[in-house]
Order: C-alpha cells, then structure tokens, then sequence
C-alpha cells in the first residue's frame, strides 16, 4: 500500500469531518417535536392517535428495512442461502 500524498490525505480527512457533520444533522431530528404539534393542532389527533399513526410509521420502516449487503450473494452461494434475501424473491443479481 502506498502512502497517500499530503492533498488526498487533506481532501480524506475533510470527507470523513463532513460526513460526520452529515450524521449529526440526520440524527438531530428536530422535527419530530413539531410533527406531534402539528397532528395535534391541525389535525386534530389525540396523543394516542398520534402515537398509534407514528407507531405504524416506525413498523413500516422496520419491516421494509433491507439488511445491508442482502441482495448481493455470498461468494460461493448459489443464491439459495435464505441470509442473502432469496427467501425475499432477490435473486442476488443486479
């Protein structure tokens, strides 16, 4: 491995702060206070409606979630493994 030069040593590191800048950001979430607000005051909702309808949101997201790395096949699989998505109707092949 090679050592890299001082600019892509430079232009690495700036990727790596921004992309933590990036995560911060989407982990910050602000909105979620003021999607109550807004369910409750124009629409109407109870807590427990607002709840119910986040709760559903959360279960889709969890269900739909695709595992990382599920639609590529192991090395050596012959795309049967039920641990690569086959059992989801991936075929593993882009």
């Amino acid at each position: 491995m090679t050592p890299l030069d001082p600019n892509t040593r430079r232009a690495y590191a700036a990727n790596v702060r921004r992309f933590y800048l990036y995560k911060f950001f989407i982990a910050f979430q602000l909105w979620f206070s003021i999607w109550v607000v807004y369910l409750q005051g124009k629409r109407g909702l109870s807590l427990t409606q607002v709840t119910a309808v986040d709760s559903v949101f959360w279960l889709v997201i969890v269900f739909a979630e695709m595992p990382t790395g599920a639609r590529d096949n192991p090395p050596g699989s012959a795309g049967g493994d039920p641990r690569n998505g086959a059992h989801l109707g991936w075929s593993g092949s882009r």
